[in-house]
């Protein structure tokens, strides 16, 4: 079998978060000999690469280091509404080595509870580009982007067959698919566009959000929205509560595990990898807003009155709260660009 690799994004801000996840990640596979790490960096200072690689040698692993900043723009043009770290993963069988012939991509706003070993030894089938766990909450995904296979998953979480990926030039019909049209979730939507029909799915324990980690399943289906025909059935969802391996901090309802005053579900396993990190001496940070009006009211119904709700494990009072909090913006922005506010 040939080496594991995982590869990670991640800009110098964001470099304690990623290496908690890192951390996470080799302390539940320290059996597994043959692992990599590649970090594509997006600017990450000498400092926090010191630090990243401190984390590697802990574990007696290989730590790659591949630089953003100048590459990317070559390949994909310089456009400032993306932080080019976004683009990374669209790139990654162009950024990495042609050795490296698959890999899995882990977003750095993640812990590890379990060994890999499924996801590492997995059969990649010849007709299947990427695999993924099925993404339940974006809203009209399926219809939205027009896809014949209803089949929509999350780019948190990806093992990817970068050879496959090589052979069929998928990294200029990406390119061609950037300047072709506005992406509503930016690399997430254009994965399931161009590999509709060459997706396999994951089981769900590999990408569980806060929802699926506490809400029951019947709950939880409510927050599905239109579209959206596949997904996993109740023994899968309550399987993968019992037994989840990847968690994902995706979302920032109730503040991010990294950040201060975070009520976040299992933010505790965050805590307890960022002690263990070279960074554990620097202090959370406090969330930061933006002055717009929507979002303050939105971020108050989120922390105030939604959290009641789900202290309370109200979920289904909480699922009615959550659907009305997350179409208000839209409604607010309407309402103040009428009356010339925005």
């Amino acid at each position: 079998m040939s080496r594991c690799g995982v590869v990670y994004t991640s800009d110098n801000n964001y470099a304690h978060v990623m290496g908690t996840s890192l951390y996470s990640l080799l302390d539940h596979n320290q059996l597994n000999s043959d692992l990599d790490i590649y970090i594509i960096s997006n600017g990450i200072s000498d400092e926090n690469k010191h630090r990243l690689k401190e984390i590697a040698d802990k574990f007696q692993r290989n730590i790659f280091f591949y630089d953003l900043r100048n590459s990317l723009c070559r390949l994909v043009g310089n456009d400032p509404s993306w932080n080019i770290t976004t683009y990374a993963r669209l790139f990654i069988a162009e950024i990495l080595p042609d050795s490296v012939d698959r890999i899995l991509y882990v977003d750095g706003d993640t812990i590890i509870l379990r060994e890999l070993q499924y996801l590492f030894e997995l059969d990649m089938e010849d007709n299947n580009v990427i695999y993924g766990v099925l993404d339940r909450y974006n809203k009209g995904s399926i219809e939205r982007l027009g896809l014949k296979e209803k089949v929509y998953i999350n780019s948190g979480i990806m093992l990817m067959n970068l050879k496959i990926w090589r052979e069929k030039g998928l990294p200029n019909k990406v390119r061609r698919h950037l300047k072709e049209r506005k992406w509503k979730f930016a690399d997430q939507d254009i994965l399931n566009f161009e590999l509709n029909g060459h997706i396999g799915i994951l089981p769900m324990e590999y990408n569980m959000y806060m929802f699926s980690r506490k809400m029951p399943y019947e709950q939880a289906i409510k927050l599905s929205f239109d579209g959206i025909e596949k997904f996993y059935t109740k023994n899968d969802y309550e399987y993968a509560q019992k037994n989840t391996s990847i968690i994902h901090f995706a979302g920032s309802l109730f503040n991010r595990p990294w950040q201060k005053n975070s009520r976040q579900t299992d933010h505790e396993y965050f805590d307890t990898y960022y002690s263990k990190t070279p960074w554990s001496d620097m202090p959370y940070t406090k969330r930061k807003y933006t002055p717009k009006i929507s979002t303050s009211i939105y971020f108050y119904f989120c922390e105030k009155i939604m959290w009641n709700s789900w202290k309370k494990q109200n979920y289904e009072k909480f699922v009615r709260q959550y659907r009305f909090v997350n179409e208000l913006p839209l409604k607010i922005k309407r309402i103040l660009r009428r009356i010339g506010c925005e």
